[in-house]
């Protein structure tokens, strides 16, 4: 849930109007997860899934869904600030990022926190940009030496979701 922060700051610096008119479909198997948290501001939503018998408070994966409307700026400079303002917060700790895919109206990437005030993470991300809305899909493990095996498995996700009409 810290993540927000992040999208506060990223509303506040682009601003917004309207009703976001797509989501992201991203096959989650409900039958492992739970919906931990969600919010809706205005133009801004935001849903966080944990896997089953965890919560909010005492998770080990976090998939975030955050879609936002009156946005006209790129999955590229999305990326970016959203990774200068973790080295900004937390000033100590590393981060180390990859770009895994780069499109037109689209950004995959991952990355590391070390050394940080919180749980080592390891986070992959989809950022869609299209028609004045941002949609983001971040899958966080805090557990960083078990979330490698499922490398795979989350970009296959992040690769094969789409935006839909809602």
């Amino acid at each position: 849930m810290r993540f927000i922060y992040y999208w506060i700051a990223l509303i506040l610096t682009f601003g917004g109007l309207g009703a976001v008119k797509t989501v992201v479909d991203f096959g989650l198997d409900k039958s492992r997860w739970d919906i931990a948290y969600e919010g809706e501001v205005d133009n801004f939503k935001i849903i966080e899934y944990v896997p089953k018998g965890q919560s909010i408070e005492n998770w080990s994966e976090l998939i975030s869904v955050v879609a936002y409307d009156g946005v006209s700026v790129s999955p590229g400079s999305v990326f970016k600030s959203m990774i200068e303002e973790i080295k900004y917060r937390d000033p100590d700790s590393t981060v180390e990022s990859s770009i895994l895919e780069n499109g037109e109206d689209s950004l995959i990437a991952v990355w590391n926190l070390k050394n940080s005030k919180t749980p080592e993470e390891r986070n992959w991300i989809k950022i869609f940009a299209k028609n004045n809305e941002l949609h983001t899909l971040l899958v966080t493990s805090k557990q960083c030496k078990e979330a490698e095996p499922k490398s795979k498995v989350w970009e296959k996700m992040l690769k094969n979701a789409k935006l839909v009409s809602k």
